[in-house]
């Protein structure tokens, strides 16, 4: 345990109110002060030297603390958060690092050197340090939940809290796991323990004793004795059915392996395996097998190449039909390409008739124009092609309605020429799917339907003519094939049959060998409560109601010790508890306070009367109460606990003169501890500066920028 141990140095960026950029703090001196106002980093400093430490054990509702509930650790501007602390102990430095991508712990990674050795176990660094993050919170870090704590909470709380301060937390964790050990429950399980092992020995050797009865009824039905169940019945059973298998083998006129009768109860299982091989070799060696499998090859072949045929024909006589429709509904290729050179004149034509009436158009549009020129009031006017006398108004009327003529009569003539060229795409589009079905899709399917016959004329072993039926051929082979199949039958039928009655044979071996091997189970069962291991078991049983009671005294006194060692380090811290309080709390009715060692409640004394703090006093010297009893039992722990305690504004609801007085207080303080303070009262800030008598190192934390973070300058 590091006991002792100081803060020397933080680097921090990307935690909480700090940005990208890293900022370095130097924290070598007795007094570190943190000044600045609401929101400007002091508390993401203190934050980022207790989440170096302890990383997730300080965030979200681990810790107990209100306001961790949805703690961000990474700045929003940031892409990662990062802090080296260094510590200084008696032994050297200790650098700490740890890191956090994203918002989620799987992101963290953290080390430690140590003497110059790298090590990656945050466990490892609390034990070195003695301090776990729960002992660290409440007696190294004083915020408002610590006050809270030791002052308002349940007496549970309230003692744990005094426990983290008091250095004996351990203490209490090792009489709270002792006091969690049930002597009645430990004994009660062995006793149901032993009890349940002698049900599960009845029970079972029950359980065998009706599974021997149901085998040899079963052998009953098949015809076996009770004397055949013994290993000469088994042996007896086993050679009939060698023999039976030899013979089998005979007729199919295969080679099987040799065969022993089990000599022991626990050789039948293996037995009955290689029998069942050879059951297995002889239905798949078996000529007549063989023979018919390649008949129903042989068969499944031809309905494949009958099925193969009749879609090439079916494809072929497609092919001829499309043809034939085409044909009949165009005519023949030379007439079909005969009426597209007549369609391609009749375009042509119509294309120069569209030409002319265009011509007629521009010109009569040219006379229009030049007409709607001319004066309105001038109606007589030389003709302007001819130069003869002509009213204006009538001829730009004529030409208007020979204009309209005109547009109409090439609109129809564009209409044919579409037409025409609809119907010449058409007949090009007969032409080429009459070039593929001919040229293409008809000697495709002749092929294909040739290589069919062909395939049908080897598989059958005869030459098909052009004037033979594929389909008759085919099914006058299955029929053979049929005949061929059914008199394998029989032969197969007679096979089987002897097979199966080796099968039998071996299902009766099946059932003497299992009941044999139960029987076998039943005794070592029984064998159970008269063993060595069960007598050690009886023993174990004393052993553990010995080791009950030696249990039993050593929580007692673990809890004497506890009791002791907590109203001593008390009494001892007593004197500057009261010391500290009337430093920060003058009044005359109640000149002193205490803890009790009864309900680990802060009473306030007067006259020898005593008053719970929280029922008379007000939050400011509520407040004063919580800073007595934290910094005189930190002071008190000068050799055991850490070397330094950390004060996150502790200020709060204190006037004038008890700010004032809490500079003197944690000036004393200063003596046995390093303290770093952040506060946000110039007030304190100043008393602080004045009246404290160690060196400082003091830090003024300006404008809070939300991408750079604070703005730190050393005063």
């Amino acid at each position: 345990m590091a006991t002792g141990f100081r803060l020397k140095q933080i680097s921090i960026s990307g935690f909480r109110g700090y940005g990208e950029q890293r900022q370095v703090i130097d924290l070598a001196s007795p007094i570190v002060l943190l000044i600045g106002n609401n929101r400007s980093g002091k508390s993401s400093t203190l934050n980022a030297i207790e989440w170096a430490l302890y990383g997730s054990e300080v965030v979200g509702k681990k810790i107990g603390i209100e306001e961790r509930k949805g703690w961000r650790v990474v700045n929003l501007s940031a892409k990662k958060a990062h802090a080296e602390l260094i510590i200084s102990t008696a032994t050297g430095d200790i650098k700490v690092v740890r890191s956090q991508s994203g918002s989620r712990k799987s992101g963290e990674t953290f080390y430690y050197i140590d003497g110059g050795k790298k090590y990656f176990d945050e466990t490892g660094l609390w034990t070195r340090l003695g301090l776990d993050a729960k002992d660290f919170m409440s007696s190294v870090y004083l915020h408002q939940e610590v006050v809270r704590d030791i002052l308002v909470t349940t007496p549970k709380v309230r003692k744990d809290a005094l426990d983290r301060l008091l250095g004996v937390s351990e203490l209490r964790s090792l009489r709270e796991a002792f006091s969690k050990i049930r002597r009645s429950s430990y004994e009660n399980c062995i006793a149901d323990l032993l009890e349940d092992l002698e049900d599960r020995i009845e029970t079972r050797t029950k359980a065998y004793r009706e599974q021997i009865e149901d085998a040899r009824e079963e052998g009953r039905e098949m015809g076996l004795t009770k004397s055949d169940f013994t290993l000469k019945g088994m042996k007896d059973q086993a050679s009939h059915a060698i023999t039976l298998l030899k013979k089998v083998a005979s007729k199919a006129r295969v080679k099987i392996t040799r065969l022993s009768p089990p000599s022991r109860i626990s050789q039948y299982e293996d037995f009955v395996r290689q029998v069942r091989l050879q059951i297995q070799r002889l239905r798949s060696e078996n000529p007549a097998a063989t023979t018919q499998h390649n008949l129903y090859k042989k068969r499944r072949r031809l309905e494949e190449l009958q099925g193969s045929y009749e879609h090439c024909l079916a494809t072929l006589k497609n092919v001829k039909n499309k043809l034939r429709a085409l044909e009949k509904r165009h005519g023949s290729l030379k007439t079909i390409k005969n009426r597209i050179g007549h369609l391609e004149s009749d375009d042509k034509r119509t294309a120069d008739e569209v030409a002319k009436v265009s011509d007629r158009i521009a010109i009569v549009d040219q006379a229009i124009s030049y007409l709607k020129r001319l004066p309105q009031k001038k109606d007589q006017i030389a003709c302007p092609v001819c130069e003869q006398p002509v009213r204006r108004s009538q001829l730009l009327k004529r030409l208007v309605s020979l204009r309209e003529q005109a547009s109409k009569e090439t609109e129809n003539l564009l209409s044919k020429r579409k037409m025409i060229g609809q119907e010449i795409r058409s007949l090009k589009k007969t032409i080429d799917d009459i070039e593929v079905l001919s040229k293409e899709d008809l000697p495709d399917a002749k092929a294909e339907l040739r290589s069919v016959i062909e395939e049908i004329s080897r598989e059958t072993r005869k030459k098909i003519k052009d004037s033979d039926d594929p389909v008759v051929i085919i099914e006058k082979e299955e029929e053979r094939i049929e005949k061929q199949l059914e008199k394998n039958k029989r032969l197969l039928g007679e096979y089987t049959k002897s097979l199966s009655l080796v099968e039998d044979v071996l299902t009766r071996i099946d059932l003497i060998g299992g009941a044999l091997e139960t029987a076998n189970k039943i005794k070592q069962v029984e064998s159970i409560t008269s063993s060595n291991l069960w007598k050690t078991l009886r023993h174990q049983q004393s052993k553990l109601m010995q080791m009950l009671d030696d249990i039993e005294k050593l929580a007692h006194a673990i809890s004497s010790v506890h009791v002791r060692v907590t109203r001593t380090k008390l009494g001892q811290a007593e004197k500057g508890i009261v010391e500290y309080y009337r430093t920060l709390v003058h009044r005359p009715d109640f000149d002193a306070i205490e803890i009790s060692q009864d309900d680990f409640d802060v009473y306030a004394i007067s006259n020898g009367k005593r008053q719970k703090v929280i029922s008379v006093f007000n939050q400011g010297d509520m407040n004063c109460v919580a800073l007595s009893i934290f910094l005189a039992l930190a002071a008190n722990q000068t050799q055991e606990g850490p070397g330094f305690v950390m004060l996150d504004d502790p200020s709060q609801s204190l006037d004038s003169i008890q700010k004032k007085r809490l500079a003197d207080v944690i000036n004393k303080a200063s003596a046995s501890k390093q303290i770093i303070l952040a506060t946000m009262d110039e007030e304190l800030a100043t008393n602080l500066m004045r009246n404290v008598t160690k060196r400082k190192k003091v830090y003024q934390f300006g404008e809070w920028d939300p991408h750079k973070g604070p703005s730190i300058t050393e005063v």
